[in-house]
């Protein structure tokens, strides 16, 4: 896999691959950049629908998404948006195959034991 991580820009969309999480594309915007880990405010959407910024409430307050990730689960960063908050069709494509290639080594591996 491709080191997505030498160019990485607070403020710059970053997709990322979570072991415990199987719905896909997983996006979101660093917030920080550490020795080793990225902080990501997450975005939710689809391939088919626009982004927004994910939140959640505690105590009637709402409070950006966000965690400490390795560096190593970047797929892709420094990608934009459209206009209208959608994936860009080459980004989206870029994913889609990235992905697809990570389940299916997932599959193999399970298949082997």
């Amino acid at each position: 896999m491709e080191d997505h991580t030498a160019d990485l820009e607070v403020g710059s969309f970053v997709a990322v691959n979570l072991l415990d999480w199987d719905q896909t594309p997983v996006i979101g915007k660093v917030t920080a950049i550490n020795d080793g880990h990225v902080t990501i405010h997450y975005w939710k959407g689809t391939y088919e629908s626009s982004w927004k910024p994910d939140h959640f409430r505690r105590n009637r307050r709402k409070v950006a998404w966000t965690q400490d990730l390795p560096k190593e689960v970047i797929l892709l960063s420094n990608f934009t948006l459209t206009r209208d908050t959608f994936l860009r069709p080459e980004t989206a494509s870029y994913l889609r195959e990235v992905y697809s290639r990570i389940e299916a080594e997932k599959h193999s591996t399970e298949q082997c034991r």
